[in-house]
């Protein structure tokens, strides 16, 4: 004769069993991408790097604002033409 709690012990026995599975199963793949997975590559994606448009859009920018001590360059080109037109 079973004893009256044993369906109930029986369901918690397969649930933590199937907790357990998912939880190795969770662990196991971790390892395995932790293990495939290129480290070099993944600190060459951390690493800034300067992209080749803002190397050219650096020195534009810097000619369109003008030096610090100076004139922005629309406000040159306009002083220019007015040079032109008088």
């Amino acid at each position: 004769m079973l004893p009256a709690g044993f369906p109930i012990m029986l369901t918690r026995l397969a649930s933590l069993s199937a907790t357990t599975t998912l939880l190795c199963a969770g662990l196991a793949g971790l390892a395995v991408f932790s293990g495939l997975r290129d480290p070099v590559g993944e600190l060459r994606r951390l690493a800034r790097r300067r992209s080749k448009l803002a190397e050219v859009v650096a020195p534009l920018m810097r000619l369109i604002e003008g030096r610090a001590d100076g004139p922005p360059l629309m406000r040159r080109v306009l002083l220019s033409l007015a040079c032109v037109l008088a």
